[in-house]
């Protein structure tokens, strides 16, 4: 399996990977987890004392200057062109205290095997720093690989925990990768992460179905090179936009949410797992496709709208009260889950009190009225402008609301 990272091939069998350092490295690891770990609690202390998007934001930048003075720690990941980027809840402002962290790392320059290694360390000491365990820092964009390796992958991994030692003579780290998630590290570490095989799948993205990856995206580092890239995958975008996207996402808009109706009757409420599902992961997927929709609307007409940030959503939402309204959603979702830290997962079975439901089972179904009463009068407006026009002519401009 010569298309294999090396290095990563003898753990398939042993769910065992050593990650060896000098004494040297050990020490200026352990110093910067303990010294960054301080820095961050304090301050993220003090943002969540008054809960807002400008606040949100700033724990997004917080986070931000954490990665980039941890990357700037090893001066291999510089020789290696290291373009770091953040997608998710902290590219979007939608974080709370204990969400995952969707990170990446990929490479403007040639990269070896084993620069593997540090992308691990550094995984692990933002684990530490961001006190939110292993398991819940990992890329989710994931460029497409060799379908031998996708084959070997199935046909080997079992359904034990992954064991990662970092060590030298000077101490050890001991930590686990759960048994469900170590395919997500292997597919990590042995595709090919090129910052021209990123975008390249998310040009594939924008082609499928626009999906929030192609524009839910913070850089870190070798901004300038990633901007490039980006920059040209917004101009391909701006140019492909048209009237059948629009149409193909309001229809997407209304499954949804016919979907996540369904579901609210028949899930154990109570149970984290399946309460997380649905009023987390479900709902916030409907609501950044209502954001997108009006995105796809602004670009159709002209209007410039390079990445989804609600933060900096502001300017184009501002009066929108579907937005207003999921903004309440998400803050009254937090205060929920929160007190429940690290428990609140879609791996866990606990039970959810009943006392934290009641009120989110009510904002869920208002807001989806909302967006469902948004989307009609789009495709309504957008219809109703087709048919006072000649049927030869160009599809009409879009009016955004």
């Amino acid at each position: 399996m010569s298309c294999f990272n090396k290095f990563l091939l003898a753990s398939f069998s042993t769910n065992y990977i050593a990650i060896t350092v000098t004494d040297e490295e050990f020490k200026k690891i352990d110093y910067n987890i303990k010294r960054l770990k301080q820095i961050y609690q304090k301050e993220v202390n003090n943002l969540y004392s008054n809960r807002s998007l400008y606040m949100m934001n700033k724990h997004c930048l917080l986070v931000q200057k954490i990665i980039s003075e941890v990357i700037a720690l090893f001066p291999i990941m510089k020789e290696y062109g290291t373009c770091a980027f953040l997608t998710g809840s902290f590219a979007r402002c939608s974080c709370k205290k204990n969400s995952d962290l969707d990170f990446h790392i990929i490479y403007t320059k040639k990269y070896d095997d084993e620069s593997f290694k540090y992308e691990e360390i550094i995984y692990y000491m933002l684990s530490e720093i961001l006190n939110l365990g292993r398991n819940k820092i990992h890329p989710m964009l994931l460029t497409k690989m060799h379908p031998a390796i996708l084959t070997y992958l199935e046909e080997t991994l079992d359904n034990n925990d992954l064991n990662i030692t970092i060590k030298s003579n000077a101490g050890k780290y001991n930590y686990k990768i759960n048994a469900n998630l170590k395919r997500r590290l292997y597919l990590q570490y042995c595709r090919e992460n090129t910052i021209e095989k990123v975008f390249a799948y998310l040009k594939q993205e924008v082609d499928h179905k626009n999906s929030e990856w192609a524009h839910v995206i913070r850089p870190i580092t070798m901004k300038e090179e990633f901007n490039n890239y980006y920059n040209e995958l917004y101009k391909y975008e701006k140019n492909n936009i048209n009237y059948s996207n629009i149409i193909s996402r309001i229809n997407h808009i209304k499954e949804k949410i016919n979907k996540i109706n369904l579901l609210f009757n028949t899930i154990d409420h109570l149970n984290i797992s399946e309460f997380k599902n649905v009023y987390q992961k479900k709902e916030f997927g409907l609501i950044n496709e209502y954001i997108s929709l009006k995105r796809d609307i602004c670009l159709y007409n002209g209007i410039d709208w390079p990445t989804i940030n609600y933060y900096a959503n502001l300017t184009h939402l501002s009066s929108d009260q579907v937005f207003t309204a999921a903004i309440e959603y998400m803050f009254l979702l937090f205060d929920i889950t929160e007190p429940l830290g690290n428990r609140y997962s879609l791996h866990t079975n606990e039970l959810i009190r009943i006392d934290y439901f009641d009120n989110i089972k009510n904002k869920m179904i208002e807001l989806n009225k909302k967006i469902m009463s948004a989307v009609l009068i789009e495709e309504e407006q957008i219809n109703g402008k087709i048919s006072h026009n000649d049927a030869n002519s160009s599809i009409p401009k879009i009016l955004s609301r």
